[in-house]
C-alpha cells in the first residue's frame, strides 16, 4: 500500500491570508487529504474485518476439545489454564484497538501510538500462553495468527502512509500554520502592549518637560537668586567666624604651657575651660576673669615663681600682657555681631521658600526620570520579543511546504503582523 501522486502541471500560486490558513488548509489540500482518508479508510476496514474473523476463532478455540483423550489429568488443567490466558490476551488486545470515528491524519497518528502500545503489551502477555495452546490447537492458532498478523500488516502500512513524503509535508504544514497563527495573535499582543508602552511614554516625556521647566523657572527666579545671595552671604561670614576665633584660639596655644603649670585652686576649672575651648570661655565669662588670672600669671613668671626657660619667659610675659580686657571685650563683641549676622541670614534663608520648591521640583522630576527609564526598558524588551518572533521564518516554510505538495501558495501578511519596531 503506497500513497503517490501523479504528475500535474504547476499550478499558478493562490493567495492566503494567514488568519484563514486554518480554513483554507481543507480546500488547498483537499485531494492529499482526501485520497489519505481513502486509504487508510481501507486500512481500518481491514482491521476490522481481521477483528471480526477472529472473535468467532477465540470461541471455537475456547470450545476446542482435545483429540488425544490420553492425555494426563495434570497436563490437561495446563492446558486449560494457558488457553483461557490466551484468549483473554487476544480479547483485551482486541477490545482496545479502538479505529477512530472520523479518519484523518491526526486520528490515524493517535491510533498508531494506541497500536504500538497495546500490541506491545499483547505480545509480553500472550507469547508463553500463545505457544503452549498453540501445542495442543495448532490448527485454530494458525487462522488466529493470520488474522493478528494481517492486523499488524494493515498497521505497518497505514504507519508507512504516514511517513510519505507527502504525508510529512502535510503534517508539517498544518504544524507550521499552528505556529505562526500563535506568533501572530502574540505580535499582536506585542504590539498592543507596545503601542500603550509608547503612549505612557509620550505622557511621561511631557510630564518630565514640565518639571524640568519648572526647575529652570525657580532658578532663574529673584527669590531663588536672593537664596544664592544669602549662601553665599553665609559662607563669607562662616569663613570670617573662623578666622576670628582661629586668631583667638591662637592666643591661647601660646601660652597654654604656662598656664598649665599656673595653679591656683580657684581658678584651675575657668583655666582648663580656656585651654581646651578658649572661645565658649571667654563667652561664658562675663566679668572677665581671665584677665585677673593672666595678670598673676605674668607677675609668677616675672618673679620666677613659675618656672620656664628664660629665653621663653619673656615672650610669654608679653604675650599675657597683649591679652588685655579691652583685647577680650571686642573679641566677643565681634564674635556675637558675627554670630547674630549667621543667625539673621539662616533666618532669611528660611522664610524664603525657594530651595524647598527647588527641591521638591527636583524630586519629582528625579521621579519622573526613573518612570520614564523604566518604560523605556519595558519598550525595549517589547521590541526584542517582536524582533524574536519567527513569522517570516514560517511563512517562507509553509509556502515551501505547499510548493513540495505541488499546491503554490503566497502567504499575505498583515502589515501590522510584520511590522518590527526599533
Amino acid at each position: 500500500m503506497l500513497f503517490f501522486r501523479k504528475e500535474k502541471p504547476k499550478p499558478k500560486k493562490t493567495k492566503v491570508k494567514a488568519a484563514d490558513l486554518d480554513e483554507q488548509y481543507q480546500n488547498l489540500l483537499g485531494d492529499y487529504l482526501n485520497d489519505f482518508e481513502a486509504e487508510a479508510t481501507n486500512v481500518m476496514k481491514e482491521i476490522a474485518a481481521s477483528k471480526n474473523e477472529i472473535l468467532p476463532l477465540l470461541e471455537k478455540l475456547k470450545n476446542a476439545e482435545l483429540r488425544n483423550e490420553n492425555i494426563p489429568p495434570k497436563e490437561r488443567h495446563f492446558m486449560e489454564g494457558n488457553r483461557l490466558s490466551y484468549i483473554k490476551a487476544v480479547n483485551a488486545f482486541l477490545s482496545k484497538l479502538n479505529e477512530p470515528d472520523e479518519i484523518s491524519d491526526s486520528t490515524a497518528k493517535i491510533f498508531l501510538a494506541e497500536y504500538e502500545e497495546v500490541s506491545e503489551d499483547f505480545r509480553k502477555s500472550s507469547m508463553r500462553p500463545g505457544q503452549i495452546t498453540n501445542h495442543f490447537f495448532g490448527d485454530i492458532m494458525k487462522h488466529i495468527t493470520e488474522q493478528l498478523v494481517a492486523i499488524d500488516k494493515c498497521s505497518k502500512g497505514l504507519f508507512a502512509l504516514m511517513k510519505s513524503d507527502s504525508m510529512k509535508a502535510v503534517a508539517e504544514t498544518r504544524s507550521k500554520i499552528s505556529l505562526i497563527q500563535s506568533e501572530i495573535e502574540k505580535n499582536e499582543t506585542l504590539l498592543k502592549e507596545l503601542e500603550e508602552s509608547e503612549k505612557g511614554y509620550e505622557d511621561i516625556r511631557r510630564e518630565r518637560a514640565v518639571f524640568e521647566r519648572r526647575v529652570i523657572s525657580i532658578k532663574k527666579n529673584s527669590t531663588f537668586l536672593q537664596l544664592a545671595e544669602f549662601n553665599s552671604l553665609l559662607k563669607k561670614t562662616e569663613e570670617e567666624m573662623k578666622m576670628l576665633d582661629a586668631e583667638f584660639i591662637d592666643n591661647f596655644l601660646q601660652i597654654e604651657k604656662a598656664l598649665k603649670k599656673f595653679s591656683k585652686s580657684d581658678d584651675d576649672a575657668l583655666i582648663s575651660q580656656y585651654i581646651e575651648d578658649p572661645v565658649t570661655a571667654v563667652i561664658n565669662d562675663p566679668d572677665l576673669r581671665i584677665v585677673e588670672i593672666l595678670n598673676k600669671a605674668s607677675e609668677a613668671l616675672r618673679s620666677g615663681a613659675l618656672e620656664i626657660e628664660d629665653k621663653k619667659k619673656e615672650k610669654l610675659v608679653e604675650k599675657m600682657a597683649s591679652l588685655d580686657k579691652e583685647k577680650f571685650t571686642k573679641f566677643v563683641i565681634a564674635h556675637n555681631d558675627l554670630t547674630l549676622k549667621i543667625s539673621d541670614i539662616n533666618r532669611r534663608m528660611k522664610q524664603n521658600n525657594s530651595q524647598r520648591e527647588l527641591d521638591d521640583a527636583k524630586y519629582k522630576l528625579e521621579h519622573v526620570q526613573k518612570k520614564q527609564q523604566n518604560v523605556a526598558d519595558s519598550i525595549k524588551k517589547i521590541n526584542n520579543q517582536i524582533e524574536a518572533l519567527k513569522i517570516a521564518d514560517l511563512k517562507y516554510d509553509i509556502e515551501k511546504a505547499f510548493e513540495s505538495l505541488n499546491v503554490p501558495i503566497e502567504i499575505e501578511i498583515c502589515e501590522e503582523d510584520e511590522k518590527e519596531r526599533g
